[in-house]
């Protein structure tokens, strides 16, 4: 069975399940899309490897399974195109009630095409002595199909609303589904090749390495949340109209001044611990000596307050 490269996507996309689920992430509307993205990539890897197995297998199993199994995995390269779409929409329409709106008419094209997937027949090639096989027909047409119209939506939308997306995005998702397109035009020319789950994973390395490491939000002196995260986590905030409490804490320089360096660092280390596990806040590292708590739920807000200044103040 061909499925090597598919192997390889999924052994890479399981080092990038580790290295972003061992880092804290601040919840932003970004990381959750590029979860979801992660998940159905993920999902379309595992099921283009299963589709390749019942394929191979399609003379002992029934063959409403082989065709069930096979159409779903072209799916969920549908999908995978919508979370693409999805992943962009998410910095254009900070409105939710925008977002929503906007994402239920994509959802409803996406389920139409998802329906014809299915009801279109799929027929099925496989040669072994080269160790070749792959499916084709309608089913396989209308899922390339439907496919590169998503993808050119996602196009339109980053010319469109260039300036609403930071040029970095724009680079990273262009490189994203430049790898996808051109991988699924190879195999559509040539069916031997089967790089697209490959592709997919690559596609995600991509914007792993350019926009959501965790790591990218992170203070590496103090481990707290950096001051470009708190920006993003704030204007976040504000788009969705969600109330929350803010304390900023500033470190007396004062005091510094007549600390050894490796004490002082020992007393930065200790508070920042201390906040961290704050329960239901998110602590970020802002300029100079300055930390900054945000309370997303302003009723813990108090209490919280309480046992900070008792901690720092009273000792």
């Amino acid at each position: 069975m061909p499925i090597q490269v598919q192997c390889c996507g999924l052994f890479l996309m399981v080092l990038l399940l580790y290295f972003y689920k061992s880092q804290k992430t601040i919840k932003l509307n970004t990381e959750k899309v590029f979860w979801s993205s992660f998940v159905m990539t993920f999902v379309c890897i595992v099921l283009d490897i299963l589709s390749c197995v019942v394929i191979s297998y399609r003379e002992k199993l029934p063959d409403l399974l082989v065709k069930f199994v096979s159409k779903t995995y072209l799916a969920s390269l549908v999908g995978v195109a919508f979370f693409a779409l999805l992943y962009i929409c998410t910095d254009i329409y900070a409105k939710k009630e925008i977002y929503k709106k906007t994402m239920l008419q994509y959802g409803v094209f996406v389920a139409a095409a998802v329906i014809l997937i299915y009801a279109l027949p799929i027929y099925f090639y496989e040669n072994k002595t080269e160790g070749v096989l792959y499916s084709y027909g309608p089913s396989d047409y209308a899922t390339y199909g439907f496919a590169l119209a998503t993808l050119l939506m996602v196009c339109m939308r980053l010319f469109k609303e260039k300036k609403k997306i930071s040029s970095g995005r724009r680079v990273a998702v262009a490189i994203w589904l430049s790898v996808w397109v051109a991988a699924a035009v190879i195999q559509f020319l040539f069916p031997k090749l089967l790089l697209v789950g490959f592709a997919s994973a690559m596609g995600m390395l991509v914007l792993y390495l350019v926009l959501e490491n965790p790591g990218n939000n992170i203070d590496r002196q103090t481990g707290l949340f950096n001051h470009g995260a708190f920006l993003q986590y704030t204007k976040q905030l504000y788009n969705s109209d969600t109330p929350f409490a803010l304390l900023a804490l500033i470190l007396d320089h004062t005091s510094f001044k007549t600390m050894r360096t490796d004490v002082e660092q020992e007393v930065i280390a200790e508070a920042s611990d201390y906040l961290s596990g704050l329960p239901g806040i998110f602590v970020f590292k802002s300029t100079g000596t300055e930390i900054l708590l945000i309370f997303p739920q302003r009723e813990i807000a108090k209490s919280a307050v309480r046992a900070v200044v008792e901690r720092f103040e009273l000792g």
